[in-house]
């Protein structure tokens, strides 16, 4: 929500637009300001596009979710995606290289523009179904597979990263914990059920103190794990 609050601020931080200043009368200052604001500009876009080239490396070192570089990597996502950035910095790079009287804003601003759309109707359609099925698709499944296997009154905590969205696939509230400790404080000394639901991946489920015989599991999706733990072994968890 503070994002288009931002936008807004800084347009205006820049508003009124110099005017153009009549034949002969130019001042070297605006060009300069200009000038030196595409350069950075081609340097943003030419390190998007590398980074956009490289992503697929970042993205295997993800254990809660290890298939999902390969999937972006099969849908060409990163050679997508840094195509039109680098070639957005190469037209700035030529308008730069232009006579300065012969240059203006909307020239950048253009290059700017036809880099934005090609990434929007270009990464956009192929990048969310693969988001979906490699990221959004295990957390469905299991927060629907909680809301059908929980016991009357038993807790639902996920571990770990906050995925906000089982509260709303899973239809019921949710706990987020970062540790057994914290599980405890927030479940206070005398829960209502004998045993709640963990939801998380395998690494994170292993961070919180879940060894192997720990727990009921209930159900699987990818790396990430559904498992009712009884309220007494939680209390053991992270004991000395």
């Amino acid at each position: 929500p503070s994002l288009p609050a931002g936008a807004l601020l800084v347009g205006l931080l820049f508003q009124p637009l110099p005017q153009t200043p009549a034949s002969g009368d130019a001042s070297p200052a605006p060009q300069g300001g200009l000038r030196l604001s595409a350069g950075l500009n081609v340097l943003l876009l030419a390190l998007m596009a590398v980074a956009a080239a490289i992503a697929p490396r970042f993205l295997s070192s993800d254990p809660a979710y290890p298939g999902f570089a390969a999937a972006v990597g099969a849908a060409h996502l990163p050679l997508l995606l840094a195509l039109p950035l680098a070639l957005a910095a190469l037209a700035l790079v030529l308008q730069l290289a232009r006579p300065v009287h012969s240059q203006g804003i909307p020239q950048f601003w253009i290059a700017n523009a036809a880099g934005f759309a090609a990434v929007l109707s270009l990464v956009v359609p192929v990048l969310v179904p693969v988001l979906d099925r490699e990221r959004q698709l295990p957390i469905r499944q299991l927060a629907r597979g909680a809301s059908q296997l929980a016991r009357p009154g038993e807790p639902l905590l996920v571990v770990g990263y906050k995925r906000y969205s089982v509260v709303f696939y899973s239809g019921r509230p949710v706990l987020f914990v970062s540790s057994a400790a914290k599980a405890r404080e927030v479940l206070g000394p005398s829960p209502a059920s004998t045993s709640v639901l963990l939801l998380g991946s395998e690494a994170e489920l292993q961070e919180f103190g879940l060894g192997p015989a720990d727990g009921l599991l209930l159900q699987r999706s990818d790396a990430h794990r559904l498992v009712r733990l009884p309220i007494g072994r939680l209390r053991e968890l992270g004991q000395p």
